[in-house]
């Protein structure tokens, strides 16, 4: 059993509307979604609000060294950033897959049934 102890971290579970939108379109299951993070931020797109959406997986990474604490070591770590997206004023959602082979277990998740 793997035990985690993650310190002065910002960030957080999946918004209920983000698992639901990667469920559909990635065809991910339950339990994978509850592992992943992710952190948030404000930004604009296109002269519109929208919060930004950056996920990982925390064991993934750290099974491979690479502790993730903050958005920045998203950065400096790119092949741990799983999905990246945002949440527009209006609710919906939007997130591309950017899983490499850096991570094989990545490519190959459980799918949804």
């Amino acid at each position: 059993m793997e035990i985690l102890f993650w310190h002065n971290t910002e960030y957080h579970r999946l918004p209920k509307q983000v698992k639901e939108y990667m469920r559909f379109t990635f065809g991910l299951n339950n339990e994978y979604l509850n592992e992943l993070r992710c952190f948030k931020y404000d930004g604009i797109l296109n002269e519109q609000p929208v919060e930004y959406i950056r996920i990982f997986n925390p064991r993934l990474a750290w099974r491979y060294y690479v502790p993730i604490k903050t958005n920045a070591d998203l950065d400096t770590t790119p092949e741990a950033l799983l999905y990246e997206g945002y949440i527009d004023d209006e609710g919906n959602v939007h997130i591309e897959d950017k899983r490499t082979m850096s991570y094989p277990e990545c490519v190959n998740l459980p799918r949804s049934r």
